[in-house]
């Protein structure tokens, strides 16, 4: 069976996480949530994506996207998985971010 024809699949990580405050190196992009246009913040260099999804729930945004570097094409792990918070003035900032192999957005239909 190929792995297109697989039903159940998953990208799952373990055991391999970082953490860091991005305070002082932040850059946001332009997002749409709903009708609201807002801002998206995120580490500096992390903005290099192409949104594919967003889900919200209770300040909490689901978004799933596409490494658009070099090095994430090449290796075809461009996949990203974000969750971010809603700050008080209605942006968000990323407080989750893991990459995910490209089959990952090919077999949600996102590819």
């Amino acid at each position: 069976m190929s792995d297109e024809e697989r039903k159940f699949w998953i990208d799952c990580l373990h055991e391999k996480h970082e953490c860091w405050t991005y305070e002082n190196f932040r850059t946001s992009i332009p997002l749409k949530v709903g009708r609201r246009k807002v801002q998206l913040h995120m580490p500096s260099g992390f903005d290099k994506v192409e949104i594919l999804f967003t889900a919200e729930r209770e300040g909490i945004l689901f978004i799933l996207a596409r490494n658009l570097s070099k090095w994430a094409q090449e290796m075809w792990c461009d996949g990203i998985l974000m969750v971010a918070k809603r700050l008080e003035n209605g942006d968000y900032a990323v407080a989750i971010w893991h990459e995910l192999y490209g089959y990952a957005l090919k077999h949600l239909g996102l590819r």
